[in-house]
């Protein structure tokens, strides 16, 4: 490395993005732009994002715990 780029990087060093940086990154672009809900292994709901909750009338409290079979018509 020349003593000019050296110079460079201690000014400014290079921006530095890991991999959980990105992911985090991209769960929020999905969060702002989807409606997304998580269900746990036995079907219930552990969590649902503000657009999931504004779409369809609920508040979290509602859902939180509930069966996956309250949004499936009979």
């Amino acid at each position: 490395m020349t003593p000019q780029r050296e110079a460079m990087h201690m000014i400014a060093p290079p921006p530095v993005t890991s991999r959980n940086d990105l992911a985090d990154a991209a769960l929020d672009a999905i969060n702002r732009a989807q409606a997304v809900i998580e269900f746990g292994l036995d079907g219930r709901i552990l969590h649902a994002n503000q657009n999931f909750l504004d779409a369809l009338g609920y508040e979290l409290h509602e859902v939180v715990g509930q069966p996956h079979a309250m949004f499936c018509e009979p």
